[in-house]
């Protein structure tokens, strides 16, 4: 059988002030959904893209909580089967704070041509912190990347997790 799961669960950006202390700027579990401050763009040839869960998925969950994800498999297979989905945090004024950084738990399976990336919105363009193309994390293990967003800080802060599957089912 082939397939590739992601779930994308509490994502978590904060900051260091200048007075040395952490606050969280947004901190989302995806426990109610995906917020309406959030924004999901659907790309590529079906309707399938990113949504909350409300049950799990298959009775899994990441930290025994709800998640955030694209399921491909319910797209099918087949040349005429392409996503490119992505979702999108809201905007944060990075100028505002001396350090931030980005964190979050998710499970990434891989078995085919698909591709995630977390980007980073550094005022004039997305760059990529991250490529995930093989087998991260799992469902009682999620991987727990973090990474420092102050090269990139500016009053139009945000960060998208991006999908694309080309015609092979993967990342659910």
């Amino acid at each position: 059988m082939n397939f590739s799961k992601d779930s994308f669960l509490l994502l978590v950006l904060w900051a260091i002030t200048f007075s040395g202390r952490a606050q969280s700027l947004v901190f989302e579990n995806f426990d109610a959904g995906i917020p309406a401050s959030w924004i999901v763009v659907d790309g590529g040839t079906t309707t399938d893209t990113w949504f909350g869960t409300t049950n799990g998925y298959q009775n899994n969950r990441l930290d025994g909580t709800e998640f955030a994800f694209v399921n491909s498999d319910a797209a099918g297979n087949g040349a005429s089967i392409v996503l490119n989905e992505l979702l999108v945090s809201p905007v944060i004024n990075g100028n505002l704070y001396s350090q931030v950084f980005l964190e979050f738990d998710h499970y990434y399976r891989e078995v085919s041509l698909d591709s995630g990336f977390v980007e980073v919105f550094d005022g004039n363009s997305w760059a990529v912190l991250a490529t995930y193309s093989s087998d991260t994390g799992a469902w009682g293990m999620p991987d727990h990347p973090v990474f420092n967003l102050t090269p990139y800080l500016n009053s139009n802060l945000k960060v998208r997790f991006r999908y694309m599957d080309n015609t092979i089912w993967a990342w659910y």
